[in-house]
């Protein structure tokens, strides 16, 4: 890859790769995550996976739709369906990558500030840190299954997933700055606020 200019390409034999050892192997997250950063296949991949994931955990945000078609087509018509769907399928999506971008910065930023180093932005050492920062949010995957809709367990379910997200985030804020365990749950703050919101909105899902 060249200078920090590169932004690299859309890898999907790497993306595929990467994830499924992501998704499969949490116990070996720590090595999967320091071969990301060494490998770095660029902003690109990072984009493409973010919008990927959301777009895959937007078709159960559907699937609750359809299920919910009744009541959708009686207060909004029609449109509140198709509504849902461009929703949760084409809004979504680039949010998601707008979102994780910014989380990706303000951590790189804070990073930088905790480890004492000037404050400057490389493309390809921001790319580094996004990159393991979209694989992180790998287990966001299983969110294709509307668990909303299983008592209890689905609860539980949303919740896991959640935790399982901010921890691959914290390891990744962990190898990337090699920093301890404090230091990169600090590096990660807005990402474990998200998640504290997270679990508010799960909670709230399960009292409706």
């Amino acid at each position: 890859m060249s200078p920090d200019t590169e932004l690299g390409k859309i890898d999907f034999s790497y993306m595929k790769e990467k994830a499924l050892a992501v998704l499969t192997a949490p116990m070996k997250a720590q090595t999967t995550f320091a071969d990301i950063m060494r490998t770095n296949p660029g902003l690109l991949t990072g984009v493409a996976l973010t919008a990927i994931l959301a777009f895959v955990s937007g078709i159960g945000g559907v699937i609750i739709a359809l299920i919910l078609v009744r009541g959708l087509v009686g207060p909004f018509g029609i449109g509140g369906l198709v509504g849902a769907v461009i929703g949760a399928l084409i809004v979504a999506p680039i949010i998601a990558v707008v979102v994780w971008a910014v989380l990706s910065l303000i951590s790189l930023l804070i990073g930088k500030a905790v480890k004492g180093e000037p404050i400057e932005l490389k493309v390809r050492e921001f790319g580094s840190l996004a990159v393991m920062f979209a694989f992180a949010s790998v287990p966001t995957v299983l969110n294709i299954i509307p668990w909303g809709f299983i008592p209890v367990l689905g609860w539980l379910v949303s919740l896991g997933i959640g935790a399982w997200v901010y921890y691959y985030t914290w390891l990744s804020a962990r190898v990337y700055f090699e920093v301890d365990a404090m230091k990169a749950a600090l590096i990660t703050i807005i990402q474990l606020l998200l998640f504290l919101l997270s679990i508010f909105g799960v909670g709230l899902w399960g009292w409706i």
